[in-house]
C-alpha cells in the first residue's frame, strides 16, 4: 500500500466544508470541463451500416463506456 499525504482544497460548498473526506478531493469541474471529457469522438465508420444486425448491436454497444 503506498501512503500519500492528502491535499485539501478550499470548498465553496458550504455544506463540504470541514469534511476532511471531501476536501481532499480534486476541485469540482466546471460545466466546460465536464462537456469536454464527455464529448470524445469515439469516431464513425461508414462501413459499420454494412453489417449484419448482430454485430451492429455491437457496435451500439460501445456507447455504454460513456454512460
Amino acid at each position: 500500500m503506498v501512503e500519500r499525504e492528502a491535499i485539501y482544497f478550499e470548498q465553496t460548498v458550504p455544506d463540504y466544508k470541514g469534511n476532511p473526506l471531501i476536501e481532499a478531493l480534486p476541485p469540482i469541474w466546471n460545466v466546460e470541463e465536464v462537456v469536454d471529457m464527455l464529448s470524445h469522438n469515439e469516431g464513425y465508420h461508414e462501413k459499420e451500416r454494412e453489417l449484419d444486425p448482430g454485430s451492429r448491436m455491437h457496435c451500439i454497444l460501445r456507447l455504454f463506456r460513456y454512460f
